[in-house]
């Protein structure tokens, strides 16, 4: 009888060991064939991440030189600096946005929770509608200043300016808060913290499609009344200066001060319009193609998606070098903090004290 029962035993041993060994190699060939695939995934992703990486510390070190050359001179603390440094301030999200990116790209199957992907759309959608509207504000200010010179100091103001611009932020962080509380379920079981996946194609198009356009429309307009009024103005200059003669009258000196303020306006205003016309240009095939994935007329999966946003990120890149190219004063700013240039007539004064010195003279 025992030795019965020890064969049993011995018997059971044996399978029981063959049933290990065989587990074993079934999970040891799983690990490495997931291993395999993990390793696949990020060797195709990590290009994009590094691309990510760089693209993220080029806006960032751009946009911040833009921030610390009007915290810095003087004669850039003026009330549409305060606009051009909140508009820096937008794109800086973005570039914070690119290195959450990056983050996912290297490490998808970390298992991001709702709220961290939510997070990192919400840096995206912050600095895309933060732009958008300080752009409208700056359009307003362009065209207070150009329609409206007497009036201007009156109504932009030192104080007015940090209203609106706290108004406009907190309007922003609303709308790139939504992802919190609406984000796919349903559509997305596996939790892909993908911008297809994650959020909700209605408040794509509906939300930010429909702001994008009504902004645009609102910043075409304002710049045609620009537009319209310096033509107005420009053939004035011209009359006057056939039916004036030429002398050293101090009332034809007079005269000429406005119009040296109306052709500096109109110089920040043409500035501006590329800066609109870039943003437009970068940001609304997104738009356009955020309607078309809510119609279900063209297939996420297509190129256009990749290229697209990829537009939209380039542009939050390419105002410093706007601002260094077409205004003398930022350049100047800029060599100044890259320790590239000494010169530092007109940066350290105000544009207060330069008035007075104009008045007085």
């Amino acid at each position: 009888m025992n030795t019965t029962t020890m064969n049993t035993t011995t018997i059971l041993m044996e399978m029981n060991t063959e049933w290990n060994f065989t587990k074993t190699t079934t999970i040891n060939v799983i690990t490495t064939q997931s291993s395999t695939t993990t390793t696949t995934l990020t060797l195709t992703q990590i290009l994009t991440g590094i691309a990510q990486i760089i693209l993220g510390f080029i806006i960032i070190f751009g946009n911040t030189l833009t921030v610390a050359a009007i915290r810095k001179f003087r004669r850039l603390k003026t009330e549409t600096g305060i606009l051009i440094a909140s508009l820096a301030i937008a794109d800086l999200f973005m570039g914070f946005t690119m290195w959450l990116h990056a983050c996912y790209e290297f490490v998808p199957q970390m298992g991001w929770s709702n709220f961290m992907c939510s997070f990192k759309y919400f840096t995206f959608f912050l600095s895309s509608a933060a732009s958008i509207y300080n752009l409208i504000l700056i359009a307003v200010d362009r065209y207070i200043a150009i329609t409206q010179p007497l009036r201007y100091h009156q109504w932009i103001t030192y104080r007015t300016v940090p209203i609106m611009m706290i108004i406009t932020w907190m309007w922003c962080v609303m709308i790139a808060m939504v992802p919190f509380f609406w984000y796919n379920t349903r559509s997305n079981p596996k939790q892909l913290c993908t911008f297809f996946h994650h959020i909700p194609k209605y408040f794509l198009a509906c939300v930010l499609g429909t702001q994008h356009f009504i902004c645009m429309i609102a910043m075409i307009v304002l710049y045609g009344q620009i537009l319209i009024v310096a033509l107005k103005q420009q053939r004035q200059i011209q009359a006057e200066s056939i039916t004036t003669p030429a002398n050293n009258n101090p009332t034809n000196a007079s005269k000429s001060k406005p119009k040296i303020s109306f052709s500096k306006q109109l110089k920040t205003a043409k500035l501006f319009a590329v800066v609109i016309g870039l943003f437009l240009f970068c940001w609304t095939p997104v738009f356009v193609l955020l309607f078309l994935h809510a119609s279900n007329v063209y297939s996420s999966r297509s190129i256009a998606y990749t290229i697209a946003p990829l537009l939209g990120v380039v542009n939050s890149c390419v105002n410093p070098i706007i601002y260094s190219w077409k205004n003398k004063d930022y350049k100047l700013a800029f060599k100044k903090l890259l320790c590239l240039s000494k010169e530092t007539i007109g940066l350290d004064e105000s544009l207060f004290s330069e008035h007075i010195k104009t008045i007085s003279s």
